[in-house]
Order: C-alpha cells, then sequence, then structure tokens
C-alpha cells in the first residue's frame, strides 16, 4: 500500500508494484568445475605415460589451469555480491527534501513499496481533537482556533451571586481558565512519528491511525486559586466577624483619668461582681472595682468553598448563567461567657509601705495609685508609667515633695514619692509571670528604704520610664489602691491565671558592698560653733543580682530561677557642714 498525504491534508492508499529487479546469473556449479579438473589429470596420466612432452609443457599448462580455476572463483563471488546488492535494494528506504522543507520518504521491503510526505508540520489523517478531526492542520491553528473557541465560551460566563440585600457578579474578568491543549497536541503530534530509525514503522502506524483513528481529549479547568482571590476579596465585605465576650472595669474609688475603666455599654452585660480591698490590719473592706462581662455574639461568614463548588458545578455543566444563593456559615466567638469568667481572676499581688512620708508624699502617692486604677493591658500593646499618669506640674494637682535630684540627694518636686508606686508596680508585673515583658526599667541611684535593692524601678516626667507589654492572647487588668489609713500602696494584676496553679517569688542576691571615703567637712564661719549639718548623706556601693523564681501549685520551685539584671549603687562619700564661729550666732535655717 502507498500512503500519500496531500496538500488539504486527506490521505489516500493505492497499492504500489515494485520495480523489477534484474535477474541474477545463473551459478556455475561446482559439479561442472570438477568434470574440467578430471579431464585435465587424464591428459597429465597421458603425456606422462607417453613421455613425449617435456617438462616445460607441463609447468604452463599447469599455470593455464590455475588461472580458470581463479577467474571462476571471482565470478562466483561477485555474483554473490550482486545478488546481495539487489536484496538490500529491494529492502531500503531514500529520503529526499522536496525543497519546501518537506521529506519524500521512499522504500522497498520484502518487495512491497512504500511511500509517504513527511512534512513535520501537519497532523496525520485520522487523529481527532476533542472529536474532531485536526489531519492536515498545524500545530499554531489548532491551538489558535481553540483559544478562540474558549474565550468566547468564557465570555458567556455570567453567575449573579445574591446575599441578603447584596449581589455581586462573577463574570469573565473573574474567572481563569487553564487547559493542557499545548501538552495534548505535543502528544498528539508525535503519532506516526513514533520512531527516528524504522520508516517503515511510522509507515504501518500511519495506514492503521487513517483506518482506525486516534482520539485525543483536552481538559479546561477554572483557576481556582484565582476565582478563590477575587471571592475572598468580595466575600470579606459581606462577612460580620463574632463579637468577642469581654470585661470592663469600673472605677469604684474615683481618682483616675475621666472615662478610664468605664467603657462598656449595658445591653450586653451578662453579669457582674464587685472587688473588695479588705486591710490586713482588720477593719471594714472596700469596694474598689465593678467587674462588667459583656456577652459576646455569633458572626456570619461567607462559605467560600461552596460558593466556588456551586460556580464549577455550573461551568462544567455547561451553564455559563445562572443566579446562585450565598450561603453563609454561623461563627461562634472563640471563648464563651462562662469561660470568660473563669479566665479572670488575681494573678499576682505586691505592696509597699509610706508609713514615714509627709503629707504631701502620702497624696501623690495615693493620686498615683487613682491613676493606674482599673487600667487594662491590651495584648501587643505597650504601656507605660508616664503615659499614664502623664507630666508631674503643680498646676496639674501635683504637690511638692521630696525625690532624688542629681543622684544623691533629696529635693522636693512635683510628684514626690511616685517612684514608690513604680516600684511596686514593677514588682506586682514581676510577679504576673512571663505573660508580661518588662520593656524598660531603670534603677534608682541609691538603695530605697521602702523596696528590696533590685527590685525598684524610678521615673521621671523627662527621664527614666517604666514600660511593659503584655505578651499573651488575652487581656490583663491593673488595679492599685493606697490605704491612707495603713499608709500601704497597692497593685494588683487581674487576668488568667496559670492554668497549672503555678506562681512567681523574688529574691535578691547581694554579691558586693563597700563603704564609702570618709565624709567632706565644710567649715562655716557662720554658723555657731558645735551645730553640724549632713548635706549629702553617705551610701554604701552596693552590687544585687536580681531573680524571679517559678513554684508549683504546692509551693515547690521549678526549675533554676530567672536572673533578671544586676543591680549597681555606687558609693556616695558624705558631705558635711559644721559651724566655727561665735556660740551665739543664731542657728541657720
Amino acid at each position: 500500500m502507498h500512503l500519500t498525504i496531500k496538500n488539504n491534508g486527506g490521505v489516500s492508499l493505492e497499492k504500489k508494484t515494485p520495480s523489477n529487479t534484474n535477474k541474477a546469473e545463473r551459478k556455475k556449479s561446482s559439479k561442472h568445475c570438477m568434470s574440467k579438473l578430471e579431464l585435465t589429470s587424464w591428459i597429465l596420466v597421458a603425456v606422462t605415460v607417453a613421455a613425449l612432452a617435456g617438462t616445460i609443457f607441463a609447468v604452463l599448462f599447469r599455470h593455464k589451469i590455475d588461472t580458470y580455476i581463479e577467474t571462476e572463483e571471482k565470478t562466483i563471488a561477485h555474483n554473490n555480491e550482486l545478488a546481495i546488492q539487489r536484496y538490500l535494494d529491494n529492502n531500503s528506504t531514500t529520503v529526499k527534501d522536496d525543497g519546501n522543507g518537506n521529506k519524500i520518504i521512499t522504500g522497498y521491503i520484502d518487495g512491497e513499496g512504500y511511500s509517504y510526505v513527511e512534512d513535520n508540520k501537519t497532523f496525520i489523517e485520522g487523529v481527532y481533537l476533542d472529536g474532531v478531526s485536526i489531519a492536515g492542520c498545524t500545530f499554531d491553528d489548532v491551538v489558535n482556533v481553540y483559544y478562540d473557541t474558549l474565550n468566547k465560551t468564557r465570555d458567556r460566563v455570567l453567575y449573579t451571586v445574591k446575599a441578603n440585600n447584596s449581589t455581586f457578579i462573577i463574570d469573565p474578568t473573574s474567572i481563569r481558565l487553564t487547559t493542557d491543549v499545548e501538552q495534548v497536541l505535543i502528544e498528539a503530534f508525535k503519532v506516526g512519528r513514533e520512531s527516528d530509525t524504522d520508516l517503515k514503522a511510522n509507515y504501518d502506524r500511519r495506514l492503521q491511525i487513517a483506518d482506525e483513528h486516534i482520539y485525543f481529549t483536552t481538559t479546561t479547568t477554572i483557576d481556582i486559586d484565582y476565582l478563590a482571590e477575587y471571592i475572598e476579596h468580595v466575600a470579606s465585605r459581606l462577612d460580620t466577624m463574632p463579637t468577642e465576650p469581654y470585661i470592663t472595669l469600673r472605677n469604684l474609688v474615683g481618682g483616675g483619668k475621666p472615662g478610664v475603666g468605664t467603657g462598656g455599654s449595658s445591653v450586653d452585660v451578662n453579669s457582674s461582681e464587685i472587688i473588695y480591698y479588705t486591710p490586713k490590719s482588720g477593719g471594714e473592706r472596700v469596694p474598689i472595682a465593678q467587674v462588667i462581662f459583656h456577652n459576646g455574639a455569633s458572626g456570619l461568614q461567607v462559605d467560600r468553598e461552596a460558593l466556588i463548588s456551586s460556580i464549577l458545578e455550573a461551568y462544567n455543566s455547561e451553564v455559563y448563567e445562572a443566579t446562585i444563593e450565598l450561603e453563609f456559615n454561623v461563627v461562634e466567638p472563640s471563648i464563651s461567657i462562662d469561660e470568660l469568667k473563669a479566665s479572670f481572676a488575681k494573678v499576682s499581688e505586691f505592696h509597699t509601705s509610706f508609713e514615714t512620708s509627709n503629707e504631701n508624699r502620702s497624696r501623690n502617692i495615693q493620686k498615683a495609685a487613682g491613676l493606674l486604677h482599673c487600667i487594662e493591658f491590651t495584648p501587643g500593646v505597650e504601656l507605660t508609667y508616664n503615659s499614664i499618669l502623664g507630666i508631674r506640674t503643680e498646676m496639674d494637682g501635683w504637690l511638692l515633695a521630696p525625690s532624688i535630684t542629681g543622684g544623691r540627694e533629696y529635693v522636693n518636686t512635683p510628684g514626690g514619692g511616685i517612684c514608690q508606686v513604680s516600684s511596686t508596680l514593677y514588682d506586682a508585673l514581676l510577679l504576673a509571670g512571663t505573660n508580661i515583658t518588662i520593656t524598660a526599667r531603670t534603677k534608682h541611684s541609691i538603695p530605697c528604704s521602702y523596696i528590696d535593692m533590685g527590685f525598684d524601678a524610678t521615673v521621671s516626667s523627662n527621664g527614666p520610664d517604666l514600660a511593659w507589654v503584655n505578651s499573651s492572647d488575652s487581656p490583663y487588668f491593673l488595679l492599685s489602691y493606697a490605704d491612707m489609713r495603713t499608709k500601704q500602696i497597692y497593685c494588683w494584676i487581674y487576668g488568667t491565671p496559670d492554668p497549672d496553679g503555678c506562681t512567681y517569688g523574688l529574691y535578691g542576691e547581694l554579691v558586693e558592698e563597700a563603704e564609702p571615703a570618709p565624709p567632706i567637712m565644710i567649715a562655716e564661719p557662720l554658723w555657731p560653733t558645735g551645730y553640724e549639718k549632713i548635706t549629702i548623706t553617705p551610701h554604701n556601693r552596693y552590687v544585687v543580682v536580681a531573680y524571679r523564681q517559678k513554684y508549683d501549685a504546692h509551693g515547690n520551685p521549678i526549675g533554676e530561677p530567672e536572673r533578671l539584671h544586676t543591680d549597681r549603687y555606687e558609693s556616695i562619700q558624705g558631705e558635711i557642714h559644721y559651724g566655727t564661729g561665735d556660740p551665739s550666732l543664731p542657728v541657720p535655717r
């Protein structure tokens, strides 16, 4: 059979008769050659017997016989070569270029001829794509037509999505189609071209496909990631997030900033409870804060997966216009109101005494405690002591009281005494555990009488500050109260307690102590003899390492203590002024 690829891509089959081959010459048989030799032998015998010829005649005759035999052998070999060549000619393939980039392939196998044109551009007869013959078509032609049809289909897409009072459209710009047509066509083009060496096998394959056909199928899908991104953009505006139940504190003491700790509406109030301060020395307890628990609310979230499934189902069913009702999922708060109540408890407590303080210092402490009362620590937000208290001036109600100035002496300044409140707060924060991170803290220049070395925290309106961050996922609350009767300042941290009932403790280790040099003596001739005044109080040098230890619910230490910091309080040389004048001179004020 002969396969001819026509210019239009059609295929026709025809019988081709192989060309006549030259008949092989008949071989001379070995039997014929042997009869000659026998005759020669008889002649030699006759000559010998007769003794009529000499030795020279015998040699010349022998040479003639050898030449004859050699010639016969060459004839036989030549005839064999001709036979082999004729066989190869009848089982060979020739490839010629027709000048247009096509190859004309002609061959003979066992007397049967074959011929076809290999253009390397078009699909062979019998190849179908999605049920349509693509014989004679080029790769680019098929791809262009395919994408043109695909785009026309895509342009018909119009899905109307309804949700309550909202409507949005899924149109051609909202989807992206993906197809494997290129990969499928690559495989389709290989049909009839499978072998690079056995061109007869390609020929037989082409005959088979032309008769039986071969079918290829493409797959076209919507780009789900692209569609999901568009749906997320729209759905996020339709989602209503759940409202988590929450807590607000109402200041029952007063003295805080306007509006501090009083947030929340009464509509969603679930319940409340009162926090009391109970003096350790006895006496009537004082309500200091009202804890208000607010209900949460469910939210609604667009069912993204259901919407995508509905669009895919419609498209795969060749339904390109449809109305789709949007589905919502109910989303509950991450915590219930009961869980919120159970998670709210006192986490830490610390207090110091200001019983030796004068009236002004005591009032400053009370004012600072009021400003710190009912403060929420929102997760991830840094709070600072100075930002809560503000600048300390007399105009803002701060009284003049002693505070360390210049690192070594006490001077009356507005707000003197509030460093005791910041130091008390610092220790309460440390005792609350690792969920609260201290981000700024500065020690005093000299040890303080109201708190252990290594655990103080000095502040100044334009200088050092105390700062901290709630590192947990839940809010914490600060309560602070100054008992003016017992002269005690308290700081409490409320929030989510350790689930295992673990607590924390603080202690310091004194690693170095040294006395200062003797005090400087300064004579005052205008002072009466015998009168002295200490203008700078001497202080020893101390080096203290501060630690925090974690304990289990039974009070047993857990692991090694946490080293917090090392504080160095430098020595301060004292200064004494003494009178050298007449004893009758007045005592200086």
